[in-house]
């Protein structure tokens, strides 16, 4: 049940090192290379570090301040005693949709890309279909790196390579490989950084690219959003204190079916909190509980937030009322019993399923994380 594992489907990005002797795994980390892995979250980027006999590895990932896209880093450190020729791969799979399209019909979405190189850049375009505007990709690295478009051994039809050239190719199965070659000093740093840059046009995505790259000032996201929700600074911790409760692989798992919770307008498709509303002196707190989902939602982290109503037998609901309007009050209404918003339900016997469902629990009257 989710929140899921990212490894047991669609990886993302892949990025892997061969020293000579096979691939390392430095994302996703592979748990059989007993490498140390940690990961640090910050308001301004993601840092994913591992170390391995002879190497230590940083795979950083940004969104900039000035175009729609990212930036990645990946810094290495050979800790042996002579240089090393490596070749650092980074795969990945260019969808240019929504992906829950994908994911429901990913043979008709694997169609209509088409790829070709400029510039040293690969760039993805996406034809227009019904109401969609033509969407463009471009995959813009820091040093010199060759890209493969051909399926590969783990989709289970290993291919001859498919160079990607400067004429346009298009594509059946989309997924992206891409080689950089490297000599690794002892004790230096080797940097190697890439962008990824969207929008609907060839020329506008190769300039984007190249500013992400000269300029990869992060964005600042959370700070923004908190700003705008009126946030403070111990309201910014406490809502990222839940984010254990929220995010793989920290996550708890559960066993409750997905049906139990569609009676409810729950989907089951993200991690759900579920909080207790047993008084109406609860709703300053039950406020907070409100902004801190609307915060991190808008920082990318999604999850469903459902009170649980405890009020008294009788036509009159006071308590889901006061709820209600509180919502209404601060702007929310639009996130009302939808995907990744706010559901308001009457505490009951059907209620179990969505307390055994919850990734967290809490209760309105002690509200944790403070």
């Amino acid at each position: 049940m989710p929140p899921r594992s990212p490894l047991d489907a669609e990886k993302g990005f892949e990025l892997y090192l061969d020293l000579g002797d096979g691939p390392l795994s430095l994302l996703p980390y592979a748990a059989e290379t007993e490498a140390d892995c940690r990961w640090q979250l910050s308001t301004a980027r993601a840092t994913i570090s591992a170390s391995f006999e002879s190497i230590r590895s940083e795979s950083i990932v940004s969104v900039p301040a000035s175009d729609p896209g990212e930036q990645r880093e990946i810094r290495l450190i050979h800790t042996g005693n002579a240089p090393k020729k490596a070749t650092l791969t980074i795969r990945f799979r260019p969808l240019l949709a929504r992906y829950e399209d994908y994911v429901n019909h990913p043979a008709f979405y694997g169609l209509g890309l088409s790829a070709r190189v400029e510039n040293g850049c690969l760039l993805l375009r996406r034809l227009a279909r019904g109401g969609n505007r033509e969407l463009w990709m471009c995959f813009a690295p820091s040093r010199a790196c060759s890209f493969d478009l051909a399926p590969g051994a783990a989709d289970g039809r290993a291919q001859r390579p498919e160079p990607a050239s400067e004429s346009e190719r298009f594509l059946t199965d989309p997924l992206v490989t891409a080689s950089v070659s490297l000599t690794l000093q002892p004790g230096e740093r080797s940097v190697t950084s890439f962008a990824l840059a969207l929008g609907y046009g060839a020329a506008e995505v190769l300039a984007s690219a190249r500013r992400i790259l000269d300029d990869p000032s992060p964005a600042l996201l959370p700070q923004t959003a908190a700003s705008v929700i009126g946030m403070g600074t111990e309201d910014i911790g406490a809502a990222y204190a839940m984010l254990p409760w929220l995010s793989f692989p920290t996550a708890p798992t559960r066993s409750v079916r997905r049906e139990e919770l569609w009676r409810f307008g729950i989907s089951d498709d993200l991690p759900l909190v579920c909080a207790e509303f047993t008084a109406d002196t609860q709703l300053e707190e039950a406020r907070k509980l409100m902004d801190r989902h609307l915060f991190l939602t808008g920082c990318g982290a999604d999850f469903d937030l459902v009170f649980l109503t405890h009020d008294a037998a009788g036509y009159q609901k006071p308590l889901h009322n006061a709820l209600g309007n509180a919502l209404w009050q601060q702007g929310g209404e639009l996130l009302r019993d939808r995907r990744g918003g706010v559901h308001i339900l009457e505490n009951g016997p059907e209620a179990g399923a969505v307390r055994a469902a919850a990734a967290l629990r809490l209760n309105c009257g002690a509200l944790p994380f403070r």
